[in-house]
């Protein structure tokens, strides 16, 4: 059982190192200029899951709670809306929506 990242990290084909938290493909870390930059298609489907995001938030509760709380319960309702809008997204595509549609959403708040 791996115990580092320098033990864990060639062990990975695809996936996130449970220690350092940062994604792996073929054992390299992969730079987080390439996590965040989205193709056409990943921008359209940021911009639905947003869409879908903002008819369903109520804004004034969501104003009310401390950023660190929006940004754990965001989190999750857009992984949950990314499962069910596009299932055959790949890990980091869907790490990559996550992430840019939680930073849209907190940057407007």
């Amino acid at each position: 059982m791996a115990t580092t990242c320098d033990e864990e990290h060639p062990k990975l084909l695809f996936g996130k190192c449970r220690w350092c938290q940062r994604w792996i493909l073929h054992g390299e870390v992969v730079p987080e200029s390439a996590v965040e930059q989205l193709s056409p298609e990943l921008e359209n489907a940021k911009q639905a899951i947003h869409t879908i995001l903002l008819a369903k938030l109520d804004l004034t509760k969501v104003n009310a709670m401390p950023e660190a709380q929006v940004k754990r319960e965001l989190r999750l309702v857009v992984e949950r809306l990314v499962e069910i809008e596009y299932p055959r997204m790949t890990g980091l595509d869907r790490e990559r929506i996550v992430r840019a549609v939680v930073r849209m959403v907190v940057e407007k708040l």
